[in-house]
């Protein structure tokens, strides 16, 4: 594969090199032609002023037309413009008015290019054969004029030539292949360059696509195997093995936090049994304090010990049918005693029905919530509110919201992070269960905003068509 981009490569730099190199041919032949007709003309021109007697010609008036004089003299003109095979001879005035025109008996009227080549005939006047830039008629066809002093002991007018350039037409040609061979290359390398990297592109998006799996710790899909350069083979290969370490590492991770949250968990209850019996048993009123002290800090224990135990345990999904009301309402009843202590208002605006797992949705809602009651437990004098609001059917998208004080800027991008918390308790597992049980049921959650205004957080469900 290598090889055919070189060789792609290559093809495509000696197009470029071969029609740079045609344009800058043509370009030279083309200057060529042109100043070697100049030339030409600029002596056709010279050898017409010198056979023309200027001081007859600065004689004629336009009713000189059928005088034996003009006559003469347009005769003489009409001989040596068949001679040299020219298109026209004029002679014009210091003025630019016609004297004589091989074309035409069109005395004193001005000469049509006097505009366009004055400063070649202000040359002319000077002393100097001059000739003009190319030109061309109705039917496209190349002109170039000469201009050289007609002159009688000084300067009394200008001989005029005008030539063909059609040798420049075949140049002109060469110009338009050049240009058409380029076109027809440049698109057979843009069709070649297609087919030749295809093999290579589709490979290469699919990796890019498994490496943005593996980057947001989606480990359980394996990535596909590939056909085709070895180079891409041997990176398919590598990025799966690297996939199946992680994920075995995860799992190790998993199952010792399991083991070790059970293996307290046992010793917990004992401690939480005894100091319950000896609350029960005593009576003075400072050691039940202490007591006290002790259960609550062991319910504390064991709700880390649940969510060491929920992070590790693997996510099996029962997925049915579940309104997104009816279990918000569930939730609404588990925190309303807290909701209540600090003067949270629950709300709910609309109600809608998603593929799935109930509890996985109830624990969503429930981890979403108490990080809002937690966000909103000091402030007094502010409005409370945590709502739930549907902002779209299908596909389902919900915006869970809370006018707590927000969520600083600088950790926006890692509260989803395992372990990665800001708080005096807790372990940071919260939100990192919320994104683990929306990808198992196929959905998402991502922080839509958040400020002095509040936190709000939009999860995305899946077309139920």
């Amino acid at each position: 594969m290598i090889q055919r981009r070189l060789i792609l490569f290559f093809f495509l730099n000696t197009l470029v090199v071969l029609l740079l190199a045609g344009f800058y041919l043509q370009y030279r032949v083309s200057e060529h032609l042109e100043r070697q007709l100049g030339d030409k003309l600029k002596g056709i021109a010279t050898a017409v002023a010198v056979q023309t007697d200027a001081q007859l010609v600065a004689l004629l008036t336009p009713g000189d037309v059928q005088t034996r004089t003009y006559q003469l003299l347009k005769v003489r003109l009409e001989r040596i413009k068949e001679q040299t095979g020219m298109q026209r001879l004029l002679i014009l005035s210091p003025s630019g008015e016609i004297w004589l025109d091989t074309q035409t008996d069109a005395i004193g009227e001005p000469y049509a290019r006097y505009q366009f080549d004055q400063y070649e005939i202000e040359q002319a006047l000077s002393g100097s054969p001059a000739s003009s830039v190319l030109f061309s008629d109705e039917q496209k066809r190349l002109f170039k004029s000469a201009y050289a002093p007609l002159r009688k002991n000084s300067i009394q007018g200008v001989a005029v030539v005008q030539g063909s350039a059609a040798s420049l037409d075949a140049v002109r040609d060469i110009q338009a292949t050049i240009f058409k061979i380029g076109l027809a290359g440049l698109f057979f390398s843009i069709i070649l360059a297609m087919i030749v990297s295809r093999p290579i592109t589709r490979p290469i998006l699919e990796l890019q696509k498994a490496a943005r799996r593996i980057g947001k710790g989606r480990w359980d899909r394996p990535v596909p195997s590939q056909k085709g350069p070895r180079e891409i083979v041997f990176l398919a290969h590598t990025m799966d093995e690297m996939r199946r370490e992680l994920l075995a590492r995860d799992e190790q991770q998993k199952a010792m936090l399991a083991g070790i949250a059970h293996e307290i968990r046992n010793p917990l209850g004992g401690i939480e049994l005894y100091a319950g019996i000896l609350n029960d048993e005593i009576s003075d009123v400072d050691i039940q304090k202490n007591v006290d002290k002790i259960l609550k800090e062991s319910q504390n224990l064991k709700i880390l010990i649940d969510q060491f135990i929920d992070y590790a345990r693997p996510l099996k999904p029962q997925q049915e049918q579940t309104s997104v009301k009816k279990i918000w309402l569930d939730v609404a009843m588990m925190i309303e005693p807290e909701c209540e202590k600090f003067g949270i208002r629950l709300e709910i605006w609309d109600d809608v029905t998603i593929l799935m797992d109930p509890q996985h949705l109830r624990q969503v809602f429930l981890n979403l919530a108490l990080n809002s009651i937690q966000a909103m437990a000091e402030p007094a004098d502010q409005q409370k509110i945590i709502s739930i609001e549907v902002i779209s059917h299908d596909p389902v998208k919900i915006e869970f919201k809370d006018t707590g004080p927000g969520i600083p800027e600088s950790i926006r991008e890692r509260i989803f992070e395992p372990f990665f918390t800001q708080k005096a308790s807790g372990m940071g597992l919260g939100l990192t269960m919320v994104k683990k049980l929306m990808e198992a049921n196929k959905a998402s959650i991502f922080l839509s905003s958040s400020g002095n205004t509040g936190t709000c957080f939009i999860l995305n469900f899946p077309s139920q068509r």
